[in-house]
């Protein structure tokens, strides 16, 4: 997938997503958005406007990520690799990332949602 164009690719579809970073004294604030108008069609055409498909996906890209650092973590110390170890340490941070987000975003999108007026 890596290097493909946005759109349909035999049986599969491509859409990019654009994920900004910034790093505060508070912590971090991250934001995300398809990449062009193209993008936001294929994943407005998904299921749930593909909300569902870009949250999977960003998840495990966060998951991904984890499991690299704990393996270079563990490659440093020289210890030998074990699928076990590794994946209880993954476990236990992204258990308290998802925790602390949870509690972290929570009241300022219920804020954000009911300063715009976003109802049902």
């Amino acid at each position: 997938m890596n290097g493909k164009k946005h759109g349909k690719h035999g049986d599969y579809q491509l859409a990019h997503l654009r994920v900004e970073i910034c790093k505060t004294a508070d912590g971090l604030m991250t934001h995300h958005q398809p990449e062009t108008k193209e993008d936001e069609e294929i994943l407005s055409s998904w299921g749930s406007g593909g909300m569902a498909q870009v949250a999977s996906a960003l998840l495990n890209e966060g998951v991904k990520r984890e499991i690299y650092l704990a393996i270079f973590s563990e490659l440093s110390q020289e210890n030998n690799l074990s699928s076990e170890s590794i994946e209880s340490k993954v476990y236990a941070i992204v258990n308290e990332m998802i925790k602390q987000g949870i509690k972290d975003m929570t009241p300022l999108l219920v804020e954000a949602f009911s300063e715009e007026g976003i109802k049902k």
